[in-house]
């Protein structure tokens, strides 16, 4: 039986419980063999280095014989022929016996029993090359007899004994030392040997026991990821489904809502006509005029009645524009959505079409200041003209809501390039960079900016706008932009591609003739 979603099984908590103190098991072992491993392999070291010492002394030890055998014979060869020859090896075994004994001294300082050997040793020593010396002296001050005299009182074979003793017994003490000090190293390599080895198959068999765990745990992990992919998969696929019905609802209800309220704009609209008809018969009498056979009636009363019934026909009028809008707005969204956006392009005049759409709002807010800048002329190109009014509606209409009343707006149009580019201009409270990147997704609005209440204009929307006017702009070719900072107002632009017949007319007017 599988483990359920979001929950470990009897194997899975097993395996989470103790794979990490068998890590830190694993981990402690290895560094435990690994300072063991170094510890055991400098006490090696220091028993190899204790082992070389002795036989650094034991080489000391016999140099130093030898090399008083050396001056012995020399001594021998001199006295006997007088040949100087005989003196180099002499001489050569005088100054090397310094040598010998400070090296010994040296290597024997760390051994009270030998340092007491090499204190009985060294004054042997040099007894014997006094003796050296004065017999070596007598022979060439010619002298023979005397100086044979002295080799046979024996002194010299006597002291050569004695000093022969006491070097055996310095070697002794070193194959004692020696002897110890192999004993030790063979018990160290041989311990250290198994417990490396020992310590070893206990981290090997930790390590596969931890692998298998490891190896358990992805598979559970993996298993858990894979069952969790496929919950936010089918959750996905639910949300899919649920925004496509949301769509296909708001799809129904936009058309739904759009027939009665073309209906209620159409009846208003009429009402209005009328309405304005009554008023203008009663005010004929006093205009001095009478339109056709039935001359009206001046009642003040009633005319202010009518005036009244007037505005609030504008009014409804405005109400119902605004819910056209909002509706209208739906409907593309769920369009772009559902990939069913259309968009018409045929050529136009981007100049007529933005000095119509300013007048327009012009008219639609006549309290409103909205300048045009356009100095360019006419400007060619290939747009769903409906679609380009729609988006240049929606960016004065935000900048009338965002702005203070008594600031103008500032529509501009120029060439840049390739491109025609729109700007509309608004002296409001601007926009920090994280708003901007936000500002075109859709349904989103822009938290602590509201409607001016000194705009003279009402409604905040549904966060559609600059979504739609985005997806229009660019398919269309174009893009979308804000340029903006908090305290500074914001210009929102997008730009089109002219049409290519008019940049090549403007190419070969920049070229001259005969060029």
């Amino acid at each position: 039986m599988r483990c359920p979603f979001e929950r470990r099984c009897v194997r899975d908590v097993f395996v989470t419980r103790w794979l990490a103190p068998l890590s830190l098991l694993v981990v402690i072992l290895i560094v435990g063999n690994s300072l063991f491993s170094y510890g055991s392999l400098r006490s090696l070291y220091d028993r190899d280095a204790a082992v070389t010492h002795t036989e650094l002394v034991r080489g000391g030890l016999n140099a130093l014989l030898v090399t008083l055998d050396d001056a012995e014979t020399g001594q021998r060869g001199y006295l006997l022929t007088g040949d100087q020859s005989y003196l180099r090896p002499y001489d050569n075994a005088r100054t090397r016996v310094a040598g010998a004994l400070n090296s010994l001294a040296g290597l024997t300082r760390d051994n009270p029993v030998q340092r007491g050997n090499l204190g009985r040793l060294t004054p042997l020593v040099r007894e014997k090359l006094a003796e050296l010396e004065q017999t070596v002296t007598l022979r060439r001050q010619g002298r023979q007899a005397a100086a044979v005299g002295i080799v046979r009182t024996n002194n010299g074979q006597r002291l050569m004994d004695t000093i022969r003793g006491v070097i055996a017994t310095m070697n002794g003490e070193e194959n004692r030392l020696l002897a110890g000090r192999t004993a030790l190293a063979r018990d160290g390599v041989r311990n250290a040997t198994i417990t490396i080895a020992l310590a070893t198959v206990v981290e090997l068999a930790l390590l596969v026991l931890t692998t298998a765990l490891i190896g358990r745990s992805l598979a559970a992990h993996a298993a858990a990821a894979a069952a969790r992919r496929r919950a936010l998969e089918q959750e996905a696929e639910l949300l899919r489904a649920a925004n496509q019905r949301m769509d296909e609802f708001l799809s129904i209800v936009t058309h739904e809502l759009r027939s009665p309220l073309t209906a209620i704009k159409g009846n208003v609209q009429l009402a209005a006509r009328r309405v304005r008809t009554v008023a203008d018969r009663l005010d004929a009498p006093a205009r001095g005029r009478v339109d056709g056979p039935n001359p009206g009636v001046h009642d003040a009363d009633l005319a202010g009645l009518l005036a009244g019934v007037t505005d609030l026909l504008a009014r409804t009028d405005q109400v119902s524009a605004r819910m056209t809008r909002l509706v209208t707005d739906l409907l593309d969204a769920t369009r772009i959505g559902a990939a069913r956006l259309e968009i018409t392009r045929t050529p136009a005049d981007l100049t007529s079409i933005v000095a119509a759409t300013v007048e327009e709002q012009r008219r639609a807010w006549p309290t409103r200041e909205i300048a045009l800048e356009a100095s360019d002329g006419p400007i060619q190109v290939e747009v769903d003209a409906v679609r380009v009014t729609q988006v240049l509606i929606n960016y004065i209409t935000n900048a009338l809501k965002y702005s203070d009343a008594a600031r103008p707006i500032v529509v501009a149009l120029r060439r840049v390039g390739a491109e025609a580019r729109v700007d509309v201009r608004d002296d409001g409270v601007g926009l920090t960079p994280e708003q901007q990147e936000r500002v075109w997704d859709r349904f989103h609005r822009v938290a602590g900016v509201g409607v001016r209440h000194d705009a003279g204009v009402s409604g905040g929307g549904l966060g559609l706008g600059l979504y739609i006017s985005r997806q229009l702009i660019e398919e269309q070719g174009g893009r979308v932009g804000v340029d903006s900072a908090p305290g500074r107002g914001s210009t929102f632009w997008f730009t089109l591609p002219i049409a290519a017949h008019e940049r090549e007319g403007r190419l070969l007017k920049l070229v001259p003739h005969g060029s």
